[in-house]
């Protein structure tokens, strides 16, 4: 699979909210892979990433693991909202065209009842409108996922 996400606008939706089992994760390493950047005192670090594409979203779920992150991906502003008030996550990537809603109602909603969360958001979207809503990190649609993966480990 090659480490290049492109925005593809097919019918492909994958809607379904999915949250990693409550038990301690314990990441597998590829000798390969980006070593402990996804871990924090032996746990895996937490991505919520908002991403309505599919294919899109495959690619990045598979890197992140691969670097040993623990990632939910979720497909609309509704349901990121609803993982955001589920549970605690250490980073957030988000797209801001979405099928539903946009990476910007997140961010409203965010600034009222967990403002905390964005501080360590990026964007990972083709959209610069993301901008206005959240100055945070932007990483421009197509992007290698070694730049996407750099881009996270340096939000603190």
């Amino acid at each position: 699979m090659a480490d290049l996400i492109t925005c593809y606008h097919g019918s492909l939706r994958d809607t379904q909210l999915r949250y990693p089992s409550r038990t301690p994760v314990v990441p597998v390493h590829h000798p390969r892979s980006a070593g402990s950047v996804g871990m924090l005192n032996g746990m895996a670090k937490t991505v919520l990433h908002i991403e309505d594409d599919a294919l899109v979203a495959r690619a990045c779920a598979r890197a992140f693991k691969h670097a040993g992150y623990d990632v939910v991906n979720v497909t609309t502003a509704e349901l990121a909202v609803a993982a955001l008030q589920s549970r605690s996550f250490d980073y957030i990537v988000s797209d801001f065209d979405l099928e539903c809603g946009t990476g910007g109602d997140v961010v409203t909603w965010a600034k009222t009842m967990c403002p905390g969360v964005l501080t360590r958001w990026m964007w990972l979207t083709s959209n610069e409108c993301a901008l206005t809503y959240h100055d945070a990190p932007f990483m421009q649609k197509p992007a290698h996922m070694r730049d996407v993966l750099s881009m996270l480990s340096s939000i603190t």
